[in-house]
């Protein structure tokens, strides 16, 4: 029944009226929590979107914020959908007024010490890379709704939500206690700083050589990258960076280590990203909120990792997000963060 509801709405904005007004949008929510119609539900109530994307947007946001701890497919499959929608500008703007964001940031919050070793028990039937999938989608749809929308990035702003998307990703688990400045524990003369890059291509790769809990955290760096750039909602599930991971590995031993990251980084329009090679950060925002995880990313067994990232990823300053001038050297070009402080 519910295919023959989707075949009649599709290319039909007068169907998606009469079915509307027919007042049918709660009866097809009901579908929501059953996997065998969830698709063809979803299907629906994106059609109908069309003539009412706020209603779509509670919807979804609703069912994400009441889904319980163990509904990963169902959180899955809900922001699937929500990310084809945040594609219109439409779209972007219902998700605004919706509290789109705070829906999102809240289903990271309910992740709290899910990727903490060893496994906190309420977690124990959730696999890291269960969690790391569900990261990356509520991610992909941030990025999304962010994306060319400069009233949705001024929103995310001045709401403070990057200090609170940080504080989000600390609580997940992996990230270690803040590295005090203070006399070092450790004779660092003799390590070699490595790229930034170099740590985002290893967090993917089967081969890494660092503790679990540091890849983990690397993945969540890799994923917080592509936000700076807007590229991140491009990305659709975690095989994709495991795929890439590899191809870069391959490029290392090959002795090609990241010659496509050596571009200039620099702020430009939108309308004037065309020369390749050229990184830019969309969302410096997001820089900010890895400079603020950066000296947390400490391991008690495996301290250079913090130290050499510290090395290499140079910080003027750890003390907070309320900087006028950070100079992070994360790839292998310095990006410039250049009034971040949130307005009060």
């Amino acid at each position: 029944m519910l295919r023959t509801v989707v075949a009649l709405l599709k290319g039909s904005v007068r169907n998606a009226v009469v079915l509307k007004d027919h007042g049918m949008v709660p009866f097809i929510k009901i579908f929501l929590d059953d996997e065998c119609y969830r698709g063809a539900s979803l299907s629906i109530l994106e059609q109908l979107s069309v003539i009412n994307a706020e209603e779509y947007m509670s919807i979804i946001v609703g069912a994400l914020c009441s889904s319980t701890q163990g509904e990963l497919q169902l959180k899955l499959d809900l922001l699937k959908s929500l990310l084809r929608i945040l594609e219109t500008p439409k779209g972007r703007a219902a998700f605004r007024v919706s509290s789109g964001f705070n829906g999102l940031l809240s289903l990271l919050s309910d992740l709290e010490g899910s990727l903490h070793e060893p496994p906190l028990q309420a977690w124990g039937t959730v696999t890291p890379s269960q969690t790391l999938e569900l990261v990356l989608h509520t991610l992909c749809a941030v990025s999304a709704a962010l994306h060319l929308d400069p009233v949705n990035s001024d929103f995310f702003r001045r709401n403070g939500l990057f200090e609170k998307l940080a504080e989000d990703l600390y609580l997940l688990g992996c990230f270690g206690v803040l590295v005090e400045e203070g006399p070092s524990r450790h004779s660092w003369s003799d390590t070699k700083a490595r790229p930034f890059a170099d740590f985002l291509s290893a967090a993917f790769s089967s081969r890494c050589p660092l503790p679990p809990r540091i890849q983990r955290c690397l993945q969540i760096f890799s994923f917080l990258d592509s936000m700076a750039s807007g590229t991140l909602h491009l990305r659709r599930d975690l095989k994709d960076s495991l795929r890439a991971g590899q191809e870069s590995v391959v490029d290392v031993q090959k002795g090609n280590a990241i010659s496509n990251l050596q571009g200039n980084f620099k702020w430009l329009d939108p309308e004037e990203r065309m020369d390749e090679g050229d990184a830019v950060i969309m969302h410096p925002g997001m820089v900010c909120v890895m400079v603020k995880l950066l000296p947390r990313l400490y391991h008690e067994d495996h301290p250079q990792a913090g130290v050499v990232m510290g090395g290499y990823g140079k910080i003027t300053t750890w003390s907070d997000l309320g900087i006028e001038e950070t100079i992070v050297y994360l790839q292998s070009a310095p990006y410039i963060i250049i009034g971040c402080v949130p307005e009060t």
